[in-house]
């Protein structure tokens, strides 16, 4: 595996008891589903691990995820959570040692990438992934190269 990309759903309505992506959340996530297609376009052909939280904004940015890539069906990582919320530390680690896949996608909330910062700072990986921490933002973390970027959305000015 040499790409790990961890997504912080994008924007939705707190207000809803199903909370499900606002349109801004939508487009948050596309643009960032566009920009992990262009950086795994560079596999070809690849192979990738999609994976989410179980709450629905993070189900829903997936979904967008997956249809952009060509991926019908992700993965809910109920099984593999410590709670609704979030993966643990033990959990990214065996889904980095387990999965062969070209790249790994999770997509989850806010626990997620601060995990990713700390999984960069265990592993000796610089860069500026750690500038990601908003709604709808992602770390790609290069694990051939030991480098993070931030992935940030690029729709306009954002209300």
């Amino acid at each position: 595996m040499k790409h790990l990309f961890l997504v912080r759903h994008g924007q939705y309505d707190a207000q809803s008891d199903r909370e499900p992506l606002t349109e801004v959340g939508r487009k948050q996530i596309n643009s960032i589903a566009i920009q992990i297609k262009e950086i795994l376009n560079g596999l070809n052909p690849y192979s990738t691990y999609l994976a989410s939280s179980k709450e629905q904004r993070a189900v829903e940015s997936a979904e967008i995820i997956g249809k952009a890539l060509g991926i019908q069906f992700p993965i809910k990582l109920s099984a593999l959570q410590v709670n609704d919320r979030c993966i643990s530390g033990p959990t990214l680690d065996f889904l980095i040692d387990n999965v062969f896949e070209d790249a790994i996608i999770l997509i989850g909330h806010a626990e997620l990438l601060q995990y990713g910062r700390r999984f960069c700072d265990m592993r000796n990986i610089a860069g500026n992934g750690f500038d990601a921490c908003e709604k709808g933002e992602a770390i790609h973390i290069d694990l051939e190269n030991k480098m993070s970027y931030a992935l940030k959305p690029k729709i306009g000015k954002l209300k």
